[in-house]
């Protein structure tokens, strides 16, 4: 799955998400005649799949409806007027507050930066450098502090803070041409991965930092082959990347990021892969319209989540079990959510909610205080935050 944050085409080729990527939020506790739809299609990784839809969009297609009054409902809300409109694809909790980055999507594109307190209300966060000829993909959290990773007109960047309030700008060596894409931690050290966008048939390229100001080109992931990266996180003993190669799904494993070993999902192609995340000890790659999940990281079982026709974005946690935000096949293709139980028996596709006719959630976490579940995404009228005030009441009965 493709996310463009831009129609630029340079930018367009810099910045693949993960998930059309990408990125999350969703429910409305009033009474709604549409009843959920429950279903369990889980099949072992390697039976045939469900038929593929074409990857989804990255913005709505539709006007914006009136987010709900209720307090237990989801509501749309916009992001300060200094940041402006904008796809904010990735949020992340950080010394107990948020983080969302993503690019803005008027005038001339750049990164966008955003941070919360409470998840209601979003500021530029304060010491942040200048977007300014910057396309934003990704960040992690590291006991060093945080990074942003991205590209600009000289090569992939970091933007690097030890606290939310200092921050750093800083070029990636060997970049020239290059978009740094995602960034985990792990073991002491922060492993980027990348890819050039302008080739066909390029190297995946990983770098190492101590601090994310500072970084060491590490040897590629694959050379020079049809190979693109959409993910990594931080396993126990490592770090584990997701991508496609040469048509099929693919994971990396390394134990130092100097040194990958390539695995394929089982059966045939089923789509572009997502973002990779590992939430509560559980793995998810979300690969066209289907979500692939994994205990370990070896076996892997495909899920079609109901109602969920033309994409997952993304996968966080709630108390109880997962939510799942992406965009619906049916009608003007909103938005959608849907929960599991912590043992993914099955998944429940939730009640049709006002707030994402008009409104996309690409990513998704609950507030560092337990009191909501953020979505960060974007809509027709330039909102880019969903918010849920009662995690409890998604939790399967």
């Amino acid at each position: 799955m493709t996310l463009m944050w831009t129609r630029d085409r340079t930018v367009r080729r810099r910045l693949v998400l993960l998930g059309a990527v990408l990125l999350a939020g969703c429910v409305s506790t009033s009474p709604t005649p549409q009843q959920p739809s429950v279903g369990s299609t889980a099949s072992p990784a390697g039976s045939p799949a469900a038929a593929g839809s074409p990857t989804p969009a990255a913005s709505p297609t539709i006007a914006p409806t009136a987010a709900p009054s209720e307090p237990t409902g989801w509501q749309l809300l916009p992001v300060s007027p200094a940041i402006g409109a904008a796809d904010l694809a990735s949020v992340a909790t950080f010394r107990g507050g948020l983080v969302a980055v993503g690019n803005t999507t008027t005038g001339d594109p750049r990164g966008a930066i955003a941070c919360s307190t409470d998840g209601r209300t979003w500021q530029p966060c304060a010491g942040a450098p200048s977007m300014e000829g910057l396309t934003l993909a990704g960040m992690g959290v590291g006991d060093s502090g945080l990074v942003v990773v991205g590209a600009s007109d000289r090569g992939a960047v970091s933007l690097a803070t030890p606290d939310g309030v200092s921050w750093s700008r800083n070029l990636l060596p060997n970049t020239k041409g290059l978009t740094a894409q995602s960034v985990a931690w792990h073991g002491g050290r922060f492993v980027a991965i990348g890819v050039d966008y302008e080739t066909e048939a390029s190297p995946s390229i990983a770098w190492m930092s101590l601090d994310g100001r500072t970084w060491t080109r590490l040897p590629d992931i694959e050379g020079p082959a049809q190979a693109t990266l959409t993910g990594i996180v931080a396993l126990p003993n490592g770090f584990m990347v997701a991508g496609s190669f040469r048509g099929h799904v693919a994971t990396w494993v390394s134990t130092d990021g100097a040194s990958w070993t390539r695995s394929e999902l089982p059966g045939p192609p089923t789509g572009d892969p997502g973002r990779l995340r590992l939430v509560e000890g559980q793995f998810f790659l979300p690969v066209g319209q289907d979500l692939w999940s994994s205990r370990e990281g070896r076996h892997w079982l495909r899920t079609a989540i109901p109602g969920f026709g033309n994409g997952v974005f993304a996968v966080g946690a709630i108390p109880g079990g997962f939510i799942a935000v992406g965009r619906s096949s049916e009608g003007e293709q909103p938005g959608v959510v849907a929960i599991a139980d912590a043992g993914l028996r099955f998944w429940m596709l939730q009640p049709a909610d006002p707030a994402f006719d008009g409104a996309l959630a690409l990513d998704v976490v609950l507030s560092p205080d337990g009191r909501y579940v953020v979505g960060v995404g974007n809509s027709i009228g330039g909102s880019s935050v969903l918010i849920h005030a009662d995690p409890a009441g998604l939790a399967l009965p």
